[in-house]
């Protein structure tokens, strides 16, 4: 397929790009971030909320991992650990691989099958190799408990049922 930005044949990403103009547009906006953040407020005064909301709400369907990785490079830096991946980091599974549920974009709220990210080890943070899509209620499973408070559970609970 064609590049959008070069429009020359290559292997491009989900954004419609090929690397060299996906490299060149991060630089850019890098380099020019205050005046590009500026120009999008700008743009957003002229929509109402609801128009806004709208746009924000088609552009998490399109590109749910882009909301998704947006949202984990803000608790990163809110938690203070390290953050390093990209959306070419990351699998997207049709189904979680703790629970088997069928994974999807939500609106408004997260539900048990939400796609969530999930920090294989917490204080790691958001790296390569530490990360995984899993559905929301499975990450809130995990959330607090070590594999030893899982286990305890699990035990619990298989005593009471027989």
């Amino acid at each position: 397929m064609k590049c959008k930005r070069c429009k020359v044949e290559k292997t491009l990403n989900e954004k419609g790009r090929c690397d060299g103009c996906e490299e060149y547009v991060v630089q850019y906006y890098k380099d020019n971030r205050e005046k590009e953040i500026a120009r999008a407020q700008k743009s957003l005064k002229k929509k109402s909320r609801e128009e806004q909301n709208t746009y924000k709400k088609k552009l998490n369907r399109q590109n749910p991992l882009s909301n998704i990785l947006q949202q984990a490079r803000r608790r990163a830096k809110l938690k203070n650990v390290p953050f390093d991946i990209t959306v070419n980091d990351i699998e997207t599974p049709e189904f979680c691989p703790v629970l088997g549920l069928h994974l999807a974009v939500n609106e408004n709220h997260a539900k048990d099958n939400s796609m969530t990210i999930d920090r294989i080890i917490p204080e790691l943070g958001y790296v390569k190799g530490n990360v995984a899509i899993i559905s929301h209620k499975a990450n809130t499973i995990k959330n607090n408990a070590t594999i030893e408070d899982l286990e305890k559970v699990l035990q619990w609970l298989k005593e009471k049922i027989k």
